[in-house]
């Protein structure tokens, strides 16, 4: 089994056959687990008192940095695609102080030392509130992913819920806003900015900008170019270049339609 990573598509493909968004998802919930797996098993020894508060510590430090930077690999397509750790780092860094969403693991385990959860037995809130910050990694694979789609390309971008039962009231109405600028959608509506926060479901789903009216006159200023290539150097090189924009139109309706009336005046060129 061979898996690639397609920046055209911002995808996966296993021995050629394409991996769709949902499978993908499937994975990053696939290391929340396995990160939720491993903190319940460090509260459950320090329930037991078979390890200190600061052996607690130290470990769900180290799990939740594991599970960053695993998610912040998968959102890139692998480790060998990642050119930059930075961003997990202040992700991580986020993650042991807290924010004015929620309080970090620094406040969970003085909470847990000053007897929030019980002085002599620790109550079942410890494990719940624990368990919290495996959630956390959704968000670091959803926004990762986007903010490195925007890095190759201008991008729309919307909101899909999950099943009823697992979104708040936030997701609904900010799904129906549809398609908005990628950029709008990272510095407002990301994953874990809704009232569900980390817990969220939902899926961001990306597509090309659509091209506005300044582009459009940028694109039809090629159709000389292209016309005068057809006559000199026959039509392949013309044909070569429109179907670049092609290419670089994607699964846009508006940037399609222009591509390929470019191709078709080029043909009407050649056939003169």
């Amino acid at each position: 089994m061979k898996a690639t990573f397609d920046d055209e598509r911002f995808g996966y493909s296993i021995d050629g056959e394409s991996v769709d968004l949902l499978t993908a998802k499937g994975a990053s919930a696939g290391i929340a687990r396995e990160a939720k797996a491993n903190l319940s098993i460090l509260i459950q020894r320090l329930q037991n008192e078979q390890s200190s508060l600061q052996e607690a510590d130290d470990g769900f430090k180290r799990e939740t940095k594991m599970l960053h930077m695993a998610e912040h690999a998968l959102a890139h397509g692998g480790v060998d695609q990642v050119k930059d750790w930075a961003p997990v780092e202040a992700i991580v860094a986020e993650q042991w102080n807290g924010n004015e969403d929620f309080p970090g693991l620094c406040r969970f385990f003085e909470d847990i030392q000053n007897g929030r959860y019980g002085t002599q037995t620790l109550s079942s809130g410890v494990l719940s509130r624990g368990l919290q910050y495996a959630n956390a990694g959704r968000a670091t694979y959803e926004n990762e992913r986007l903010a490195a789609q925007m890095r190759l390309r201008d991008l729309e971008a919307k909101r899909v819920t999950g099943a009823p039962e697992t979104h708040c009231d936030d997701c609904p109405a900010w799904a129906r806003l549809g398609w908005i600028e990628a950029a709008v959608m990272y510095e407002r509506y990301a994953i874990g900015m809704s009232s569900c926060n980390v817990a969220c479901y939902c899926v961001i789903v990306t597509r090309r900008a659509a091209i506005d009216a300044a582009q459009a006159v940028g694109w039809r200023a090629l159709l000389p170019l292209l016309q005068s290539a057809a006559r000199v150097a026959g039509s392949g090189a013309a044909i070569a270049g429109a179907l670049a924009l092609f290419r670089y139109a994607g699964n846009n309706p508006r940037a399609v339609s222009f591509a390929l009336e470019l191709l078709m005046r080029v043909l009407e060129t050649r056939r003169a």
